[in-house]
């Protein structure tokens, strides 16, 4: 008996410290995608980040596939591709071009407010019951929002500043993340966390590649990123898009949903501290003050029972 405690805590305790890792990589693109975009446009990087991450996802998924024998519906496919266009290609541009404009910190933060948006949307997509506590932990944590965007600086806010516009771009990133997994959430009832996934980051790709070919007269411009730049972006699209998801998705199952959602908490945190070590990014009084009020108010949400929590743990980033 004291033998399979003794087990069953030493595997809880290796799900915990990968998850500690899992965090720590997430964290970690946000200050090394604004390293690249001084040098790639944010469209190459949105297009280039999923596109590596799916090939080692590629096997699990076709494995996936086969062994349970999974038969598609038309309207299915076409409906997690639509999915796709909202949870990866409008959140990969809106989050690129986003922390071009503004500071990895505001990044890391914004971008992980996904949690308050889904709160306030969730029952006017789906059949989610309202709850006064998490709308009021939602609404809590938009007025930290507000201190992140706009710096304390109510009075002279300019959408055209670039800083700003980064700001406002973060949190169409979150929102459009929100409404991805509001709407993906059956399809992983149906399938699984890994299957809708996959396809709905195929379909971000090809969507991704429209733009490339219309705007930019195709993919020519990738031949000219340096190999340091090449070398982030296959860091960013192998470890910190595919490795972390399918690790995240293990620790899923092994500690159950709230446990591991609960980490993402530490994203915003060591977001803002690589930003610091790495970019020397000095974030200010308000802005600080701003990311207690999101990760306090993120954290209440997940603590209130609710039927979203199991959704927002699929998220890729």
């Amino acid at each position: 008996m004291i033998n399979i405690e003794y087990r069953h805590m030493n595997k809880s305790i290796y799900w915990y410290g990968a998850l500690i890792f899992v965090m720590i990589v997430w964290a970690t693109v946000y200050p090394i995608t604004k390293m690249i975009v001084s040098n790639v446009d944010p469209l190459f990087i949105s297009f280039l980040r999923y596109l590596i991450g799916l090939v080692p996802i590629a096997p699990f998924f076709i494995h996936e596939v086969r062994k349970n024998r999974v038969k598609f519906k038309r309207n299915e496919l076409i409906e997690m591709s639509l999915i796709g266009l909202l949870g990866v290609t409008a959140f990969a541009l809106f989050l690129f071009y986003g922390i071009e404009l503004s500071t990895a910190s505001n990044g890391s933060l914004l971008a992980n407010t996904q949690p308050i948006f889904t709160t306030l949307i969730a029952p006017l997509i789906i059949s989610e019951s309202f709850s006064f506590s998490r709308i009021l932990g939602a609404v809590i944590g938009l007025v930290g929002i507000s201190l992140v965007v706009t710096g304390g600086n109510f009075t002279h806010l300019d959408l055209s500043e670039g800083h700003y516009l980064g700001n406002f771009l973060l949190v169409l990133s979150a929102l459009s993340m929100s409404v991805y997994s509001i709407l993906i959430k059956k399809h992983i009832a149906n399938y699984g966390g890994l299957i809708p996934t996959f396809i709905t980051m195929v379909s971000g790709v090809l969507f991704l590649s429209l733009p490339i070919l219309i705007i930019e007269n195709g993919f020519g411009s990738i031949l000219s990123i340096s190999l340091h730049d090449w070398l982030l972006l296959a860091y960013v699209g192998v470890v910190g898009t595919a490795i972390v998801y399918l690790m995240f998705n293990s620790a899923l199952k092994h500690l159950g949903v709230i446990r591991s959602v609960g980490f993402k908490l530490f994203i915003p945190v060591f977001g803002v501290l690589f930003s610091v070590l790495m970019l020397g990014e000095k974030p200010g009084f308000f802005i600080i003050l701003g990311a207690l009020i999101v990760i306090g108010a993120v954290y209440f949400i997940q603590r209130v029972p609710g039927k979203t929590k199991a959704v927002n743990s699929m998220n890729v980033l």
